[in-house]
């Protein structure tokens, strides 16, 4: 019951941080999804885009002190994270898929608390117009 505990939390916090970072950033869900842990600064994260383009992004406090957490959690609870590994991974420290990430996040929006969806960093409102484009953009291939 606690390992099934620490993984709900763990995902609880990942899909936030996803949604967050969609947000917080303006990437794209295949972009979020190549970011390694040695790709994230203090105060930016480094974006591979299409056509190998890479360019840097600045990240809220607020956001670089949730990825802290997230890698924090990770690595005290048995999940690698290493400089080369990415960022947004499952339970057990693989790759997500994006058809994983857009079902976990759409989710998370849908039926989040809105305390949960509140620890989006400041500047970044959520209105019910902006959560049902996010799902639809979530839902898209």
């Amino acid at each position: 019951a606690r390992e099934q505990s620490r993984s709900e939390e763990f995902k609880k916090m990942r899909n936030s941080l996803i949604i967050s970072l969609l947000y917080g950033c303006g990437i794209r869900l295949a972009e979020l999804l190549a970011i390694r842990v040695n790709d994230i600064s203090n105060n930016a994260v480094k974006i591979n885009g299409k056509g190998d383009k890479q360019r840097i992004v600045p990240l809220l406090p607020e956001l670089s002190r949730r990825i802290a957490e997230y890698i924090d959690f990770c690595n005290q609870h048995g999940i690698a994270m290493e400089g080369n590994s990415l960022l947004i991974i499952g339970t057990t420290g693989k790759p997500l898929s994006r058809s994983t990430v857009s079902r976990s996040s759409r989710r998370t929006l849908l039926h989040g608390s809105p305390r949960r969806l509140s620890r989006l960093p400041s500047g970044i409102s959520l209105s019910k117009k902006s959560m049902t484009l996010t799902v639809l953009l979530l839902s898209r291939k």
